[in-house]
């Protein structure tokens, strides 16, 4: 890291961040916010008081886009700041902040980081006003404004829940292949695509090993409005819970049990119940027959035919759509890969990131029947032992599966998704590589992203002007070879004013 063309010690970061904290503690204002908590076993409410003086935030590309130069990330990082209100007004001087270029991250993503103190320089506070939607917003304007790739999710208010730095930082101490989050994610998802109501659900979920417990509504020891998952800790460890909605927006009781349809308030009351009297109710069905797999291919096959006379313009059917087969790659998953997910774990997470809307959108009906998939065929994949009792049977499920997930893939280029049609379809073509049966015909490749369509083609013209120039050496016509010095870890500039 460099400021001001010299590198930044620790002494120079400690005057940078005095320097921006300077107008709160001359104005001496208060900058603490309440941050709510709730008792899981009691359900009471506290607050406590934490320090929030300085708002930050990430402005990424993606890997694949390369690299801007020092002045286009200070002209963005400008209109950044101006955008979200916290630049000179007529009526207010400007908050001091700073903008952090340090390297790529290390997927490969040049990024910056932007710290801006929430006090102007008048000691007036910032409006943080539902900073994140605005932070959104301000973001996909840059993108255009500036000639960059449009953040499809975020134009279509959907997408996965992050990895936070510390859940990464945990599971690559331990040596896992998914964060805790995720796993429980996989499973929640799996098991509500194997369930018909509470009761299944809780009792698929606590089969597969993951505790559950309830979340009542307020006043209420029988009213159960939500519930929270956590892996079995390790000895002398206390559990990390997770509400369903921290998993993905769409995997709350609410939404699970929209997709379910009615259940009686005895059957619920029971399910939960179920949670502290210890009882279970689920059983393996053992080897599946080939009846089994062939009646779970038959209603996959109805499923996707009714998916494809689904009109194009009904979003919210899509969207329902892709969450229930990305339940059923889920518990698929769940079955084939265990605790290394592979494949058919990415084609769920590509589809689970197009289903989960906003609550606001959930409350557009689908213009289909509630369910597409059975519950059945979800348990089958989830806990069935063994492989499908012929290969023929396997393949007659696969293939359906596959034909929904073209049918979304499609709808996702139709609705302008075409980066996240594209990441979908190469899931698709690894899961068919990974899970063909042996003697089974090799599936076809998937078709090229642009992207890489344009580097071949960039390859060939490189090879014919190679042939072309016979055997001089590079540079004999006197250009001079040019290489471009990537900024490692700990270079590049600080931005700010």
């Amino acid at each position: 890291m460099e400021f001001a063309g010299a590198p930044l010690g620790r002494q120079d970061v400690v005057s940078l961040a005095r320097h921006i904290d300077a107008p709160r503690r001359e104005h001496d204002v208060d900058c603490r916010r309440s941050v709510k908590q709730v008792d899981a076993e009691t359900g009471k409410v506290s607050y406590r008081k934490v320090d929030a003086g300085v708002f930050h935030v990430s402005l990424s590309l993606s890997a694949d886009e390369g690299e801007l130069t020092d002045e286009k990330w200070a002209a963005i990082a400008h209109d950044y700041i101006d955008r979200m209100g916290f630049g000179a007004t007529d009526d207010a001087p400007s908050v001091r902040w700073a903008a952090i270029r340090h390297g790529l991250s290390k997927n490969g993503n040049d990024h910056i980081h932007l710290a801006v103190s929430i006090v102007r320089t008048n000691g007036a506070k910032v409006d943080l006003g539902y900073s994140h939607r605005r932070s959104q917003i301000v973001a996909g304007e840059l993108e255009r404004e500036h000639g960059l790739r449009v953040l499809e999710t975020r134009d279509m208010g959907v997408g996965s829940r992050g990895v936070k730095p510390a859940e990464q930082a945990r599971t690559v101490r331990e040596g896992l292949a998914e964060t805790e989050r995720e796993r429980l994610e996989r499973v929640v998802r799996a098991a509500a695509a194997a369930s018909r109501n509470d009761l299944t659900f809780v009792d698929a979920v606590r089969a597969s090993g993951v505790m559950i417990r309830p979340y009542y509504a307020k006043g209420s020891r029988t009213e159960v409005a939500g519930y929270s998952v956590a892996a079995r800790p390790r000895a002398g460890s206390d559990p990390v819970w997770f509400g369903g909605g921290r998993l993905s927006r769409e995997l709350t009781l609410p939404r699970l049990r929209d997709g379910w349809g009615p259940t009686s308030p005895t059957v619920q009351e029971a399910a939960w119940r179920s949670t502290r009297d210890g009882t279970s109710r689920v059983s393996s069905p053992g080897a599946a027959s080939t009846k089994s797999w062939e009646a779970a291919a038959s209603q996959l096959k109805a499923a996707a035919e009714r998916l494809k006379s689904t009109p194009a313009t009904d979003r919210a059917a899509w969207t329902s759509a892709a969450r229930e087969v990305a339940g059923v790659y889920s518990a698929w998953s769940y079955r084939v890969e265990g605790a290394k997910p592979g494949p058919l774990r990415e084609v769920s997470r590509q589809l689970g990131k197009i289903a989960a809307t906003p609550a606001r959108d959930a409350t557009r009906k689908p213009s289909t029947s509630p369910r597409l998939i059975a519950a059945e065929t979800g348990m089958l994949l989830m806990v069935a032992s063994g492989q499908a009792s012929s290969d023929m049977a396997y393949l007659m499920l696969a293939r359906q599966l596959t034909a929904m997930t073209r049918s979304i893939i499609d709808w996702k280029n139709q609705a302008g998704l075409t980066h996240e049609a594209e990441r979908t379809e190469r899931a698709l073509a690894a899961t068919l590589a990974a899970v063909q049966p042996t003697g089974a015909p090799a599936a076809p490749p998937a078709p090229k992203t642009a992207e890489e369509r344009a580097r071949d083609r960039l390859r060939e013209i490189r090879e014919a002007q190679n042939r072309n120039a016979g055997h001089g050496a590079p540079g004999s016509d006197g250009s001079v070879p040019y290489t471009r010095r990537r900024p490692g870890p700990g270079q590049g500039p600080t931005l700010g004013r």
